[in-house]
């Protein structure tokens, strides 16, 4: 597993305040996972400011999926996180990962648990996919066992491909469970490489007032930490925003901003507005320190 230790920071954001929209467990767990027998302490995350500094910060790794990757297609599956930056709404996704090489879909719905998941991949594990990334569990009214055995599962099939797989917010104290359950099973997989949005996202400013969801910062942080976790894609072609299967919202949630409907990818799936055109390579220019965890 690859796991960051340092933020680095990256700027003040303004909070945006809104509805939630979090579903609620049907039957709660008893406790959370805690610590897997046999597993240890996981790696801990220094913060950016040890005074309490609480501006957003971006992750570093020490590699980048871009840098061990097959090729340029990458996979994203999602929820609502996902769902925003796609090209159906505010296209942020693809105008900042596009430019760095990735022939790049979004499979992402609003209101998804993780059981999501394996319905995507069964529908698109045959299109040849060089790279994943998993953002499921905000949605979460499982137990820890069903999370677990599914993500394991999701991330099972699409090994050995390298995989992003994020931590959820701490809106609720369910989301504990969630976070411990990613955590251990990225740290027994060599192909994944976490990426602890729960840290990322108490900066502030970074989520609207649901702690959900991002503000419309939040976004652009959000496909900001996207590409510093991808990186450039091997091969040095061009990118493409491909067509997302998986579209089947439902109805937005107040708290969801910065979704002004649009799609600038053209047919051939390249980026129309290059107003993110400067994003060649991932954002370097942070003195960060890095480890590496196996």
């Amino acid at each position: 597993m690859r796991r960051l230790v340092a933020l680095a920071v990256a700027g003040t954001f303004a909070m945006s305040a809104c509805a939630g929209d979090g579903s609620p467990k049907s039957t709660p767990p008893s406790g959370p996972l805690g610590t897997v027998s046999g597993i240890g302490v996981l790696p801990s995350v220094s913060p950016a400011d040890p005074a309490g500094s609480r501006e957003p910060a971006l992750p570093t790794f020490d590699r980048t999926i871009g840098q061990v990757a097959d090729g340029p297609r990458v996979i994203l599956i999602g929820d609502s996180i996902f769902a925003t930056v796609a090209r159906r709404y505010n296209n942020k996704a693809c105008r900042r990962l596009v430019p760095l090489g990735w022939q790049m879909v979004i499979e992402a719905e609003i209101g998804m648990s993780i059981e999501f998941g394996p319905e995507v991949l069964e529908a698109k594990m045959d299109e040849r996919w060089d790279a994943a990334v998993v953002f499921l569990g905000t949605n979460y009214w499982q137990t820890p066992e069903v999370y677990q055995r599914v993500l394991s599962s999701m991330l099972d099939k699409l090994s050995p491909r390298p995989i992003a797989l994020f931590t959820t917010s701490m809106y609720r104290p369910d989301q504990r469970e969630v976070n411990d359950v990613i955590e251990v099973e990225a740290r027994n997989r060599d192909n994944v490489w976490l990426v602890d949005w729960e840290s990322i996202s108490k900066s502030d400013g970074v989520l609207s007032g649901d702690g959900i969801h991002p503000s419309m910062e939040g976004n652009d942080l959000l496909v900001a930490v996207l590409a510093k976790v991808l990186g450039n894609a091997p091969g040095g072609g061009a990118g493409k925003c491909l067509e997302s299967e998986f579209v089947e919202d439902v109805e937005l949630p107040d708290a969801i901003v910065d979704v002004n409907p649009t799609d600038d990818s053209a047919p051939d799936g390249s980026v129309v507005d290059d107003t993110a055109s400067d994003a060649t390579t991932p954002d370097d220019s942070l003195v960060v320190t890095t480890t590496t965890q196996d």
